[in-house]
């Protein structure tokens, strides 16, 4: 695929055009959703990356277990710990020994004790 191999060569830029005409004619259309989410969480563009992936789980709960660990990531640097709680524990559900996400979740716990303890 065109989209994955320029997003792969580093060409992120032209991935991201290229995924964005794709959802222009295909709006649903899960992998372009989901490296465009993943160029905005590189850009730092975490509230973009947070709908893009929103878009996803509307239609796929169970697309790619990268896709709760990413909105969380996204969450967290939006200020928005409890939230990404929640997210890491839907995930959990549904993709039980994913490990990267259950310690990612004990991360969050432990800001947010942090945060309410100073």
């Amino acid at each position: 695929d065109e989209g994955r191999r320029l997003y792969r060569d580093g060409k992120h830029d032209q991935a991201c055009k290229y995924f964005l005409e794709v959802i222009e004619e295909e709006p649903n259309h899960l992998e372009a959703l989901y490296f465009l989410a993943v160029i905005a969480l590189n850009n730092k563009q975490f509230e973009k990356s947070f709908e893009y992936l929103s878009d996803i789980l509307k239609h796929r709960t169970d697309y790619k277990k990268s896709v709760y660990l990413f909105m969380c990531i996204a969450l967290k640097n939006l200020g928005k710990r409890a939230e990404a709680v929640l997210v890491a524990s839907q995930g959990i559900a549904i993709f039980r020994e994913y490990f990267d996400l259950l310690i990612y979740r004990a991360k969050l716990y432990q800001a947010i004790k942090y945060l309410t303890s100073h």
